[in-house]
């Protein structure tokens, strides 16, 4: 069985414009971080006022880990919490 010919250039270049744009996506969008999801956990460790164990029970998170990687306030944990720093 052969293989196709392959496409010329002019055929390309008249499928290159019916591709869909990427838009205006940066590498930085992937990494932001969800202001909601921040106020959630920062509420959370306000509530319980900064208790490592009763904030690895309400997350799921590793107390071990959390203790060895202590959050210096309420936004700091959060950020921690979704970065993955406390997930075993």
């Amino acid at each position: 069985m052969a293989s196709p010919a392959p496409p010329t250039p002019e055929e390309l270049a008249a499928k290159a414009s019916a591709l869909k744009k990427g838009g205006d996506t940066k590498a930085a969008d992937a990494l932001a971080v969800d202001a909601e999801a921040v106020a959630a956990l920062s509420k959370l460790f306000t509530d319980n006022g900064g208790d490592l164990g009763k904030l690895a029970a309400a997350t799921g998170c590793d107390a071990a880990l959390m203790d060895a990687n202590k959050p210096s306030d309420a936004a700091d944990f959060a950020k921690k919490v979704l970065a993955g720093a406390y997930a075993a």
